[in-house]
Formats: structure tokens, sequence, C-alpha cells
């Protein structure tokens, strides 16, 4: 158990200055709006937020229950492509 114990802490120092990977969005999001929402496809009712990144790309997150249930890329003319979707979400 000791041996153990003085592994882990020989190691801490080594683990705190791993390289962490970098964001998907290096200039950040910055939230455009807020609201809640209903699903146009599944008719799920959830809370929204609109977000453009440093590129000038909209997105949206549609969250239920202050979890995100799917992330989608907002084209110019409107359309949209879901890019991510929760294995839960709308799954019955």
């Amino acid at each position: 158990m000791r041996a153990l114990l003085a592994l882990s802490l020989l190691l801490l120092p080594t683990m705190a200055m791993a390289n962490h990977p970098k964001p998907p969005f290096p200039d950040g999001l910055v939230i455009q709006a807020s609201l809640d929402c209903t699903d146009g496809e599944s008719g799920e009712k959830g809370f929204c937020i609109y977000f453009v990144d440093g590129s000038g790309q909209q997105w949206l997150g549609f969250y239920q229950n202050d979890v995100i249930a799917m992330i989608r890329k907002i084209a110019p003319d409107g359309s949209y492509e879901t890019v991510w979707r929760a294995d839960w979400f709308h799954s019955i």
C-alpha cells in the first residue's frame, strides 16, 4: 500500500504538467441568445443557446434538464446540420 502511495506521489507532478488538448474553438464561443424552445424534428421541449465562434459560424446547443442533448451547426440561410446528438435524446 505504501509503495502505491509513493508511486502516485511521484507521478503527480508529471500528470499535472501534461499537455491539455486545444479547444475546438480557439477564439471561444459567444452567446448570442438563450430561450425556451421546441425541437422541430422531434417535438421535444428544451432550452436553446445560440452561439457564434471566432470565424462567425453560428451554433445551437439544445439542452434538456440542464444537460446538452444536441449541437447543430447553423448555415447562413437558416438551414442546419446536427453535428452531435446524445444517445439518450429522443430514443423512445
